[in-house]
């Protein structure tokens, strides 16, 4: 299985601030969603990086490939409000992925979450997609896992 998030980077008005949205798709669903993967500001200013440099923690998302390792529903309302409904736990592999992790950022992971007035929130640099895409994609991610099989995540940049 493999899930494909292309991400179109683009500055903020007025702000020295980058930000990426796009399209997910998964080679085992029909679907295309859209997704977001721009860092909470705050949170990343006070971990120590203002920039949101997806190759340290609390960066936007970093694109590169990555595995997702499981597949985790929410249990307590506290994580549904953080995540949605599911998120799937990524083991980052290649490119910037791989540097973030071998620069200290885990935790990270595809997954839903309210919105706010109808769009997509900023995360802690995760990948937000709405509920009911993550969802789909958890279903089927948590089969093909069952089965021991692999499930392929890949996030890369496409020109604006």
């Amino acid at each position: 299985m493999k899930i494909v998030a292309q991400m179109r980077r683009y500055k903020r008005p007025s702000t020295d601030d980058w930000i990426a949205s796009g399209t997910i798709r998964c080679d085992q669903l029909e679907l295309t969603a859209r997704c977001f993967a721009d860092a909470d500001s705050v949170r990343a200013t006070k971990a120590g990086n203002p920039s949101e440099d997806p190759r340290q923690p609390f960066g936007d998302h970093p694109f590169g490939i990555y595995l997702v390792t499981d597949v985790r529903w929410s249990a307590t309302e506290k994580e549904r409000q953080a995540y949605g409904p599911v998120r799937l736990a990524l083991d980052p592999i290649a490119d910037d992925a791989l540097v973030a992790k071998q620069n200290g950022r885990n935790g990270l992971a595809i997954h839903g979450g309210p919105t706010r007035d109808g769009a997509l929130r900023a995360t802690f640099g995760c990948l937000r997609v709405d509920d009911e895409t993550a969802e789909a994609l958890a279903v089927a991610a948590e089969a093909r896992l069952k089965e021991g099989k692999v499930v392929d995540y890949i996030c890369e940049e496409v020109p604006s």
